[in-house]
């Protein structure tokens, strides 16, 4: 072995250098063992902090038969110990500000509670999506995690409270409308839908109410006066059932249902109406009126007015065209029961009295209209001088007569001619045949009455 300080080769049982003087330390270099020491130390410290092991362990350091070897190793061991202490001290140092940046860290908690909150673990990620809310109430999503966690709980109270918050801070935000819209249709409060419709910004965020709410009623026909009856179709743009009234009261679930059409006649109407959807929420009542008046029955309007007629003139009255007219000659006041008015009628022989009334498509009734009527005729024939001359013309010209009776019955007046109509009757029923004679020159002629023309037509016999 050589001196460490000048180098000479020092004798074998020599502590000191014979040449310098410098005394010679027998103890070996173990720094490569102190580092595995170290390391060992190190993981003993691990297990220790993991609760692996215990301090008996260190001490049940096994007695060596070299007691200065069992110093050294005593000494080692110490070291180790030592710097296990230190790597603990240490490193729960930095687990500490590890954790403590954690625990103040938003992104940190925000995707730690997004973490929870995807495995189903709800109540953890209330928690934890709280805590990140605190440490930045200006980030929505920690707001919006909260108010999903507090949905998925079924705590609606506490998300409402959380979303409504949030739409004080932005009123546009689409995803809050969502879940709220989630809240009231898992809460069946549907009356708050009409609210947040109204408070929608967009038309894109009214759309996703616009689904559940309920329209107002519309009408078919504009409210007003009309002179006919009217049809009344009422409809809702969205699904539901229609209450309606006829009096102008408000609707509700015990009026009308709306499964037809409304008629209307003659009066004034109030129709109030609303809808009550699938979800229960009413429509606001929309109330329309309307008046119908189909005025007056006309009344017959006479072509011919009352008075004696020298040139006698077929009676002629005229009315609407969806009305029937009913008449009597016996100066009682008509009725349903009465002849039905279809053409000009044949002024009668001496004084007669004609009555006439409208009923119209409604089954109204007009007034009754009175004429008094008289032929007052130049007569140079006499009427039974000119029912003789028929009986004569016809029996020569070879017409069958037997049991056949006439009867002057009307006047008849053309251009300045007047005449006399004679009914052919078989027994007590008249045959249909009717003729005419000039009062003044005895002429012949038969007569009828042609409907196309609405005329009567006489022709030489």
């Amino acid at each position: 072995m050589k001196c460490p300080k000048c180098g000479c080769e020092i004798k074998e049982g020599y502590l000191y250098c014979q040449d310098c003087g410098e005394e010679i330390r027998m103890v070996p270099d173990f720094e490569v063992e102190l580092d595995a020491i170290i390391d060992e130390g190190a993981m003993e410290a691990a297990k220790i902090f993991d609760g692996e092991s215990n301090i008996e362990d260190i001490r049940n350091v096994r007695t060596v038969e070299n007691p200065q070897d069992g110093v050294n190793r005593g000494n080692r061991i110490k070291i180790a110990v030592i710097f296990a202490g230190i790597f603990i001290l240490v490193g729960s140092f930095m687990f500490a500000i590890t954790n403590f940046n954690r625990y103040f860290s938003f992104e940190y908690q925000y995707e730690k509670a997004l973490k929870y909150y995807n495995m189903g673990n709800y109540a953890d990620a209330l928690k934890t999506s709280k805590h990140a809310m605190e440490l930045n109430r200006d980030d929505r999503r920690a707001s919006l995690l909260l108010a999903d966690s507090y949905i998925e709980l079924e705590k609606y109270d506490e998300a409402l409270a959380i979303l409504y918050s949030m739409l004080d801070k932005n009123n546009d935000d689409a995803e809050v409308y969502d879940r709220l819209l989630d809240c009231i249709l898992a809460t069946e409060n549907y009356d708050e839908i009409a609210t947040l419709y109204e408070k929608s910004p967009t038309d894109e965020i009214k759309s996703k109410f616009k689904a559940y709410l309920a329209p107002p009623v519309e009408f078919s026909e504009p409210e007003g006066e009309y002179e006919d009856d009217l049809k009344i179709w009422l409809k809702a743009d969205a699904p539901g059932r229609i209450f309606y009234t006829l009096d102008g009261s408000e609707p509700d679930e015990g009026s009308l249902i709306y499964d037809k059409e409304i008629e209307l006649t003659e009066g004034e109407t109030t129709i109030s109406a609303i809808l009550i959807n699938e979800y229960g929420l009413k429509s606001q009542v929309v109330s329309k009126s309307y008046t119908i008046d189909y005025g007056f029955v006309e009344v017959p309007k006479l072509v011919q007015k009352s008075g004696n007629y020298a040139i006698p003139k077929p009676i002629e009255v005229e009315y609407p065209e969806d009305y029937v007219c009913y008449y009597t000659d016996n100066g009682e006041n008509p009725t349903e029961e009465s002849n039905i008015y279809s053409g000009p009628i044949l002024m009668p022989i001496g004084r007669t009295e004609y009555r006439f009334m409208c009923v119209d498509s409604r089954n109204r009734k007009s007034d009754v209209i009175v004429a008094v009527y008289s032929p007052n005729m130049n007569c140079l024939i006499d009427k039974d001088t000119a029912v003789n001359a028929i009986q004569f013309q016809l029996m020569s010209r070879g017409d069958d007569i037997m049991g056949n009776s006439y009867r002057v019955n009307y006047a008849y007046g053309k251009d300045n001619s007047s005449f006399y109509v004679i009914d052919e009757y078989k027994g007590k029923s008249k045959t249909g045949r009717q003729f005419a004679v000039d009062t003044v020159f005895g002429t012949l002629y038969s007569i009828r009455y042609n409907e196309e023309s609405r005329k009567f037509i006489i022709n030489n016999i």
